[in-house]
């Protein structure tokens, strides 16, 4: 972790905020960006904590593996790192194409028992007929039907369909259905899936080199996939490739290379090389090395759009504790970002920080009844000493009534979130529509 070019001073709330949560941030596992290093640099253009009753441990505490892990080394591989989505099949003529993108619906709204009759009329031998109806037989907890839909994709994939060899290369790693595991054969799947083009399947194999899952612990192998699916325009890889370039892993070491390639994932959308490409801008401005925080605003505000929870937390303490003569503060709309990073996310930072602000009436009204409720929320997730403190000293404060709602409100935020990390990947599709046969 680069050093402070700074001497050694008591911190401050904020500078201890950032620390810890930087720390902790999205990537900071096994593949840690340390390009933009430890946000320790005081806000020397002025911060104002005046209002509130900061603790910096308690607030930087990262949500651990609950909610949404990006760290895509901290957990095996998944049949959904390698799946196709509708736009798959924009090559196949109508009304195959109409077909196949619906019944790809069905299987991301789980409901692969639509398949066969969306699929019906259709040739039983074309091989992406037999990638769709395969990968939805994989769904079904009959080992049966399991083995039957493995048959299908090794049909698709002799054929030389390149999704039907990634989905079967995972599927004979991960053993699904009762089936043994049989890695090698996995990997000489997903490996005729990367020659054949697949992006998703090199950076797949790229992550099983880096953790072991692929045979053996090879970062130059890895990161030679991972190059080759980001040539491929997989922003997902972009990004991760940028982080081997900055911290060497695998490759040559180069600070500039790796900022080239997360600026290209940044330009494609990618919500976490955008945050990650705003946080450096906002160094910049903790630095003095610019006064305008205009670049660092524009690219945390698309990475919060998308609601990735370190924008969001970032941008909302930026606005609620930048002193006003910066021309920057803006209390009411960091508490509002704030607030959506709490209800869209989860993160444990986003809840205390909005409840601090609740508290306190920062940026919004004083109400201790969603204190409380956020409180409770950023706790569940992050058991921390603060977060206990704050709790029992709401509780001395609200009645019994109170507290009954403020339960009420933290349930109804939890399971608002739930039922929205269930939603299709596809969108909503309820029921699944019917194509009609000849357009």
């Amino acid at each position: 972790m680069p050093q402070s070019i700074f001497p050694a001073v008591k911190k401050s709330a904020w500078q201890r905020l950032l620390q810890l949560w930087h720390g902790n941030g999205s990537f900071r596992g096994f593949l840690e960006f340390a390009a933009i290093g430890a946000v320790v640099i005081a806000f020397l253009h002025g911060s104002n904590f005046g209002v509130l009753k900061w603790v910096g441990s308690a607030v930087g505490s990262k949500i651990a593996s609950a909610v949404t892990s990006k760290d895509w080394t901290a957990r095996p591989p998944m049949l959904s790192d390698v799946m196709f989505d509708g736009s798959y099949f924009a090559a196949r003529p109508e009304p195959l194409h109409s077909k196949l993108t619906f019944a790809t619906i069905a299987i991301q709204a789980r409901q692969s028992g639509e398949v066969e009759r969306l699929l019906a009329g259709t040739d039983a031998n074309d091989p992406s007929v037999q990638l769709v109806k395969g990968t939805a037989a994989l769904m079904s907890p009959d080992p049966r039907s399991y083995s039957a839909g493995l048959e299908l994709l090794r049909q698709a994939a002799r054929q030389g369909e390149p999704k039907a060899m990634a989905i079967l290369g995972l599927a004979m790693i991960l053993g699904h259905g009762g089936q043994d595991q049989n890695a090698e054969l996995g990997r000489q799947y997903l490996q005729q899936a990367i020659d054949a083009g697949d992006a998703r399947a090199a950076h797949v194999l790229a992550a099983g080199y880096f953790t072991g899952w692929a045979g053996r612990v090879d970062p130059v192998a890895g990161a030679g996939l991972m190059r080759r699916a980001a040539e491929r325009g997989d922003t997902d890889s972009m990004f991760q490739y940028a982080i081997m370039l900055v911290r060497g892993l695998g490759v040559t070491k180069s600070a500039v290379e790796g900022e080239a390639w997360l600026l290209r994932a940044a330009e494609r959308g990618h919500a976490g090389a955008q945050s990650e490409f705003g946080l450096a801008r906002l160094i910049d401005f903790n630095r003095q090395l610019t006064t305008d925080a205009g670049p660092a605003i524009t690219w945390l505000s698309r990475a919060a759009e998308q609601n990735e929870p370190d924008a969001m937390f970032a941008l909302g303490m930026f606005y609620t504790s930048i002193k006003p003569s910066t021309g920057y503060s803006n209390p009411v709309r960091g508490t509002g970002l704030l607030e959506t990073c709490s209800r869209q996310t989860l993160d444990s930072r986003c809840t205390f920080a909005y409840a601090t602000m609740l508290e306190n009436g920062h940026g919004t009204a004083i109400d201790l009844v969603r204190a409380h409720a956020f409180y409770r929320l950023s706790n569940d997730v992050k058991d921390t000493s603060e977060g206990r403190k704050r709790l029992a000293d709401l509780e001395k404060q609200l009645s019994g009534g109170d507290l009954a709602k403020a339960r009420h409100l933290a349930q109804e935020v939890r399971e608002r979130y739930m039922a929205g990390t269930r939603r299709p990947v596809l969108g909503n599709y309820a029921p699944v529509p019917t194509p009609l046969d000849g357009h």
